[in-house]
């Protein structure tokens, strides 16, 4: 037994590089003590009114005090801005009854979308989904006539996209302000 605690002796002298700190010996983890995320915590989505900044609901003493009962220490939750400004992400980490302490990890700046530019759709156009029965997505189509835009037949993934497609169509454009492709 001696010969076995001299060589572990020997062994940590060895490994303990010079000019730092010996590391804190720290027990295995214990088997059995993941956890499988899905069901020890929930993943919640909260819309944050427009006009509120990441920063300001960032550890707030007040602002996440009503959905205390709700939350579980270690919940994830997707934020959104009303006004798509910014997007985000935060983890709860104390709750209960009246109180609760939420911190932001991450937030960044979403780029503006067609639907808020000033560029409206053209008399007679309206965005809708794509035929019953057919792929999914959205089409333009016109209201007199029951045409769409595009010949395809493919719908667009968004309405955005459908939106985009419609504004930028030959017949919409502005042959004085088209960005020219070919010389």
């Amino acid at each position: 037994m001696q010969a076995v605690q001299e060589i572990k002796t020997a062994d940590k002298a060895k490994a303990k590089p010079e000019g730092k700190p010996e590391a804190k010996e720290l027990k295995p983890a214990r088997a059995g003590a993941l956890v499988l995320a899905e069901s020890a915590n929930n993943s919640w989505r909260y819309l944050v009114s427009a006009g509120v900044s990441a920063d300001e609901i960032d550890m707030h003493p007040t602002f996440w005090n009503l959905l205390g009962s709700e939350l579980t220490p270690g919940d994830d939750i997707k934020l959104i801005c009303a006004d798509r400004s910014w997007l985000g992400a935060a983890v709860c980490l104390d709750s209960g009854p009246g109180y609760a302490c939420v911190k932001v990890i991450f937030s960044m700046s979403v780029p503006v979308r067609a639907v808020a530019s000033t560029k409206q759709i053209p008399e007679g156009w309206a965005i809708v989904r794509a035929d019953p029965g057919g792929p999914d997505g959205f089409v333009a189509r016109h209201r007199g006539n029951g045409k769409t835009i595009d010949d395809s037949g493919l719908p667009f993934k968004t309405h955005e996209d459908a939106r985009r497609g419609l504004l930028d169509h030959s017949i919409f454009r502005d042959p004085e302000t088209t960005t020219r492709y070919l010389p």
